[in-house]
């Protein structure tokens, strides 16, 4: 019977550390990844230490919030590729900032992405109003936008909204978290199966000695 209970407590455990380990793997994934390649040209001359951002606002079913947003300092007149994962179950809109004075942004990707790597929306398919200090823009035939601002600009933007809510579309790979499981239960049985047999085998080495 100790025989029995000794062989069946490796078991045991290794199932249910498998179970646990297995379900915390298999959680679906909230997070999306925003990607953009931009170049910006200020209309202005910047005063001394005065960054050049382009920020990122995501809508997370609260509006717009500065905590819910990602700065992005660039360069004037240099190619930059920016990129940021945002932690968030279900994203209702965002709001691009495209600059912090007045100038010219070109767009040659901007784009959010699940966990795979998959293109959830591509951001530049959806064309700015004429408002919010944006004067004009002018769309390639590879997609790359091109917005100028107004000449006064200090906070040029616009607003994508996403009906229903964009989220994660990564489900879950049956045959990945099976395999996944096997691996850990033989891992962890075999582990404690080594270590309860160590364990009985100096044991009785310590019995012999005494006897």
């Amino acid at each position: 019977m100790q025989r029995l209970h000794n062989h069946m407590l490796p078991l045991v455990l290794a199932a249910l550390l498998t179970a646990i380990t297995t379900w915390f793997h298999s959680i679906p994934k909230t997070d999306i990844t925003f990607k953009a390649m931009l170049e910006a040209i200020p209309a202005v001359e910047l005063a001394e230490n005065e960054p050049l951002i382009f920020q990122l606002f995501y809508d997370r079913g609260e509006g717009y919030q500065e905590k819910h947003s990602v700065r992005f300092p660039l360069e004037p007149k240099k190619q930059m590729q920016v990129q940021q994962k945002i932690i968030c179950p279900k994203i209702y809109g965002v709001r691009l900032d495209i600059l912090n004075v007045a100038g010219l942004v070109t767009i040659k990707e901007a784009a959010l992405y699940d966990t795979s790597g998959s293109q959830i929306y591509d951001l530049r398919t959806t064309t700015p109003e004429l408002n919010n200090q944006i004067a004009a823009l002018q769309r390639t035939n590879d997609g790359t936008l091109s917005i100028q601002t107004e000449a006064q600009a200090f906070d040029p933007y616009y607003l994508i909204s996403f009906s229903p809510p964009l989220q994660n579309q990564e489900g879950i790979d049956i045959s990945s978290t099976l395999l996944f499981g096997c691996k850990v239960f033989f891992m962890l049985w075999a582990g404690m199966w080594v270590t309860l047999w160590v364990v009985a085998f100096s044991e009785r080495g310590s019995k012999d000695k005494k006897n």
